[in-house]
């Protein structure tokens, strides 16, 4: 009778194993219901050795002579000016050189960028655009201006009755340039090759990608997009670049030309390796910033003079299907787990960071205008939803993540073995 029963035991096993876990959709999101397999001890020494081994190369280092990349504790801990680089992040900038065409130097380090991708979720590249190359795209940027091929930015979005609305952020006018007309196109001739057949960086990240990524799916086109900022303040709000839903957005790659550029100028980058501190990112020339359009959650603090930068998007052939998060398990360490999987992490995000996007919604619109109500009023909509789905299905591992957040130990390495920057399934 015993063995019948084990033998039942072992069929069941396998066959949920088989068939992975029941999903259920909510916001979008896709929530396991029951926890498949558990992981052996030698796994978990495993994971433990290499985590351990992660923490001894990225020992943080403090010191004050990294002026323009540092970590931030953001508006809720103490900022104490100091200016925090792990020594593989110091690694990747002092080796990653300089994209394409007048930017090789970049496209020579592709690895090193992919690297730094899985490593820490983004790759700060500086002196990245030969001085002479980086001048001559400001001037193509100007000549554009001056024929008025810049638009002001506008973002669509669906209000929760259904309707559409534009949210337009003063101060910030942007062009793509495949939308440029063939006069506009005679004015900026690099940025108008740089979507073409066969460049350096697209060639240098796909023989890395396609090598190292599970999926070989190779990075097939490029979109490229400029902006000017006029320096009144314009900025915006926490996102993320792609929605694996809609697009096939896989690398974003920020490239800066503002020379002689100010720390009180304004106008950085800020980067959320969540739930690690946040990054600021200094817009300074020729510098570029690397990470992945799909879960790098990032904003753009307000700019106090004219700030031009453009924006080169890798996409693949076709849009893939969401993540699925890995099974929450019944214990406070494994639910956490699962909460930081990439498909869950930023709608946790969202949720942890909620008074902070709301901020940065309203320093990027008219706070004032009906539409920027409307824009915070989806944003609360969605951040009680997240709550009420994670605190149902994953509430030991939002009160474990709530305390090792709490502890101000740098960047927590208890999430070492459990943070993908760079999901390659």
């Amino acid at each position: 009778m015993r063995v019948r029963i084990a033998a039942r035991v072992r069929i069941a096993r396998r066959r949920v194993v088989e068939e992975r876990i029941v999903f259920e959709k909510e916001l979008g999101i896709i929530v396991p219901r029951a926890e498949v397999g558990r992981r052996t001890n030698a796994t978990r020494r495993a994971i433990d050795a290499r985590a351990r081994e992660e923490r001894r190369r990225e020992r943080v280092v403090v010191g004050t002579d990294v002026r323009d990349v540092r970590h931030d504790d953001g508006p809720a801990r103490s900022d104490e000016g100091r200016q925090l680089m792990t020594r593989a992040a110091r690694r990747s900038v002092a080796t990653l050189a300089r994209v394409v065409d007048g930017f090789e130097g970049v496209a020579a380090r592709a690895k090193d960028v992919y690297d730094a991708l899985r490593r820490t979720g983004y790759a700060v590249v500086d002196d990245a655009v030969d001085a002479d190359v980086a001048r001559a795209l400001v001037g193509e940027m100007r000549a554009l201006a001056d024929a008025r091929a810049f638009r002001e930015n506008r973002t669509v979005f669906a209000r929760s009755d259904g309707a559409r609305c534009e949210l337009v952020k003063p101060g910030i006018f942007e062009l793509e340039t495949h939308a440029m007309t063939a006069a506009h196109a005679t004015l900026a001739p690099r940025f108008s090759r740089m979507t073409g057949r066969g460049t350096p960086m697209r060639d240098a990240l796909n023989e890395t990608l396609t090598t190292r990524r599970l999926d070989g799916n190779p990075l097939t086109r490029a979109s490229v997009k400029l902006q000017i900022n006029d320096g009144r303040g314009g900025c915006f709000p926490l996102h993320f670049d792609g929605d694996q839903s809609l697009d096939s957005r896989v690398v974003t790659m920020l490239c800066y030309l503002n020379e002689d550029w100010r720390t009180e100028d304004g106008g950085e980058l800020v980067y959320y390796p969540f739930p690690r501190r946040r990054v600021v990112v200094e817009p300074t020339f020729g510098r570029v910033v690397f990470f992945d359009a799909r879960f790098g959650l990032h904003r753009v603090l307000p700019s106090k003079r004219e700030r031009l930068c453009f924006t080169v998007w890798h996409f693949t052939e076709s849009a893939r299907p969401p993540h699925a998060p890995a099974p929450p398990g019944d214990d406070a360490r494994s639910q956490m787990r699962a909460l930081l999987h990439p498909g869950l992490r930023k709608h946790l995000a969202k949720l942890v960071l909620a008074d902070e996007w709301a901020t940065s919604i309203e320093e990027s619109h008219d706070a004032n205008s009906e539409v920027c109500a409307a824009a915070l009023k989806t944003h609360w909509d969605e951040v009680g939803l997240i709550s009420r789905v994670l605190s149902k299905h994953y509430p030991l591992g939002l009160e474990r993540l709530a305390e090792t957040m709490a502890r101000d130990d740098g960047d927590q390495d208890v999430f070492a073995d459990a943070l993908d920057w760079f999901p390659e399934d």
